[in-house]
């Protein structure tokens, strides 16, 4: 009788066993926690509802991570107010100049590692002259590509005589667009800060140069495909936008929709789009020595280039300090788009927070909301 009732039971469980198993791709790290792990979770929602309210922004995205575990993401407003499609923590944004971080963190692992993820060989010395790798012009731009990520190389920002325009398939044709453009007056190549977008188009035209692929393939292939963070992209990495259900519309200071800029001439500079889990998981892998070893890491990526230097910046990456713990991060301001990324630096309790947003009625720094959201979570 015994032996029926069980042969019952497995028979009843049969069908189950038949069925699809659907494995999850989402990386451990990135499997949001339970609200009863991160407590401040209320706290941190009405901080960015107030922020987001208060200064006419149509779109918000929070991501937070603490000890290697997303705690939180979401997204506060709408993604586009014509459709009225909510934002959320997958919401794609131009992270504008966070791009500038994997333009330098690509330089130092390209450096440290001598090779592509294929096991092509890469020579690069960041701290070689810049025009032993690509053409320059002839006045000035005496700088070593290590200084051009950390803006010491006194190449001028926007406002210049030839800021590119159009569709470049390659930083290397976007930076001979910058070639009539001498170094700044009066300013002392290694020793004064002078913060540069163009730099980075002259990054990316010597990442061109060592590893023969366009930089729009490097971005994708050496860290969005091998670090599992698909938002990742190049925005125009073809002529046209690619299209993207996630992707955010962008608005201007009055409030009105407005067009993505043309910004394949500085993909290292401001044309990358990602949302905010992405980018909190692309600080967490780089903080745990995936992407990058740790020596590279502490000193390259996070240690300052030029500590006699005004410049505040190792390669790429901000340095700073917030109640006595060491932080890293980025800002990015583009039309349409305002973005902040920073890693508090606590060994036994690390933290990264990324907001994203899409535009706005008054001149608001989203640095100030992670801020804010950084005393709430730390109690400081």
């Amino acid at each position: 009788m015994r032996h029926l009732i069980l042969l019952a039971f497995l028979l009843f469980l049969a069908p189950s066993c038949n069925r699809p198993v659907t494995l999850s791709s989402t990386p451990v790290d990135q499997a949001p926690v339970s609200t009863g792990l991160f407590p401040q979770k209320t706290e941190i929602e009405a901080l960015a509802a107030e922020y987001q309210t208060k200064n006419g922004i149509p779109a918000l995205s929070v991501a937070i991570m603490r000890k290697g575990k997303l705690v939180y993401s979401g997204g506060f407003g709408t993604a586009d107010v014509a459709t009225g499609k909510p934002a959320s923590g997958e919401s794609v944004y131009l992270l504008a100049s966070i791009s500038k971080l994997f333009g330098g963190t690509l330089a130092a692992k390209f450096e440290a590692e001598g090779q592509l993820r294929d096991e092509t060989i890469v020579n690069l010395d960041l701290s070689k002259p810049t025009r032993d790798y690509i053409d320059l012009p002839a006045n000035g731009h005496t700088h070593t590509v290590a200084q051009l990520t950390a803006h010491l190389g006194c190449v001028p920002h926007y406002g210049g005589s030839s800021t590119p325009s159009g569709h470049f398939s390659t930083a290397a044709a976007a930076a001979k667009e910058l070639n009539n453009d001498p170094t700044l007056s009066g300013c002392t190549i290694g020793q004064n800060y002078n913060y540069s977008t163009h730099a980075f188009t002259y990054l990316g035209a010597v990442l061109e140069k060592v590893t023969r692929r366009p930089v729009a393939q490097l971005v994708e292939e050496e860290i969005a495909n091998a670090y599992q963070l698909p938002s990742v992209k190049v925005m125009y990495r073809e002529k046209e936008l690619r299209p993207n259900p996630n992707r955010v519309s962008i608005y201007g200071n009055a409030g009105n929709k407005i067009d993505y800029e043309k910004n394949s001439w500085k993909i290292f500079g401001g044309g990358i789009e990602a949302n905010a889990i992405d980018i909190a998981r692309f600080t967490h892998l780089i903080n745990v020595g995936r992407i990058v070893d740790a020596d590279t890491r502490e000193n390259r990526l996070w240690k300052q280039l030029a500590p006699e230097s005004e410049s505040p910046y190792g390669i790429s990456w901000r340095l700073g300090e917030m109640d006595g713990t060491p932080t890293v991060g980025h800002s990015g301001s583009a039309r349409g788009s305002r973005t902040h990324v920073r890693l508090y630096r606590d060994a036994q309790d690390p933290l990264i927070i990324c907001v994203l947003t899409n535009g706005g009625l008054t001149n608001f720094r989203p640095e100030a909301l992670v801020t804010e959201m950084g005393k709430v979570i730390r109690g400081k």
